[in-house]
């Protein structure tokens, strides 16, 4: 009876022993969950801070991966790459539609052409302009490494009603920009300098104006019609992401306001935006008139300073302007 009970003991004791032996392996798998789980939130924090947004997606591989970590995205590069290219190829597109004739019934002035001539004077001045003024500088500064405008590329997208708002007010400070340039590089005697003769008067050789006239200028006005592009988003703290694409954006509609065509499904004749946006109709009155319609995107500065042509807000017009 003595050696059963001592026996029990023993089994009771292993029992114990298993039990404590059970309890520390549910521990150790329980720590090891907590890791795996930090590692998790730890990768997906790196992840989401390297591509705001993300909300831990796979980090993408290969040639995009590599070109998503460049530090050339920090530099001045994806600026100039942006409003260059969007230049070209805007102005191109509308090249195509001349050529094609595809909205040639919405043509502003149909009874004028555009002629090969005046397309590649158009665009070897533009090339020329732009590899010295614009590619070199690039250049230059993506090998000091200059820094971008818009501050830390890696912080956290904005939400998306604070993004409209930056567009919003970015476009308004932009037109504004556009206005005061513009107004002054029209002026034939400030201090005694005839500015539109000296500067503005290249752009104004063109009475048929075509997408390639957009960046026909003298270098200084190239210089003010670049800070009233990369300004702005800087003023209202776009995220980079965002500035680019503004760029592209902003780029696009100033092609598209001296491409000669009014298209009549185009948002600047959409309802109520109608009422806001100034059109393509109007700007092509002002190379032919001169001295009126000198807001690019909208009207209220013209309406305020005494510019504004008649023009403004009309339907439109499939058959020449004419002005007196």
């Amino acid at each position: 009876v003595s050696t059963q009970s001592t026996w029990e003991a023993v089994v009771s004791t292993q029992s114990t022993w298993e039990a404590v032996v059970s309890t520390q392996s549910t521990w150790e798998a329980v720590v090891s969950t907590q890791s795996t789980w930090e590692a998790v939130v730890s990768t997906q924090s790196t992840w989401g801070g390297r591509f705001p947004g993300s909300g831990g997606m796979e980090q993408p591989g290969g040639v995009l991966g590599r070109f998503l970590e460049s530090d050339l995205l920090d530099t001045v590069l994806p600026v100039a790459v942006c409003g260059l290219g969007s230049s070209y190829v805007s102005a191109a597109a509308w090249t195509l539609v001349d050529i094609t004739g595809v909205f040639s019934r919405w043509k502003i002035q149909p009874d004028k052409p555009v002629t090969w001539e005046n397309w590649w004077r158009a665009f070897w001045w533009q090339t020329k302009m732009f590899f010295k003024w614009a590619v070199l500088p690039t250049v230059v500064g993506v090998w000091l490494r200059v820094p971008n405008f818009y501050g830390d590329r890696h912080r956290a997208l904005d939400a998306w009603p604070i993004i409209a708002a930056q567009c919003i007010i970015g476009i308004v400070l932009s037109d504004a920009m556009l206005f005061a340039f513009h107004y002054m590089w029209h002026q034939t005697d400030l201090f005694g300098l005839n500015l539109y003769g000296m500067v503005h008067k290249r752009h104004h050789e063109y009475k048929t104006p075509h997408a390639w006239v957009t960046n026909y200028m003298h270098p200084l006005e190239g210089l003010t019609l670049t800070l009233t592009a990369i300004v702005p988003p800087f003023v209202v703290g776009m995220h980079n992401y965002v500035a680019w694409i503004w760029l592209v954006v902003i780029t696009k509609m100033s092609a598209d306001y001296h491409a000669g065509y009014d298209l009549p499904f185009a948002y600047y004749n959409w309802p109520i935006l109608n009422r806001i946006f100034a059109k393509p109709l109007d700007h092509d009155i002002h190379h032919q008139f001169c001295h009126k319609n000198m807001e690019p995107f909208f009207w209220w500065f013209d309406w305020y300073f005494g510019t504004l042509h008649e023009s403004k807000g009309s339907s439109v017009a499939p058959v020449p302007v004419k002005v007196e």
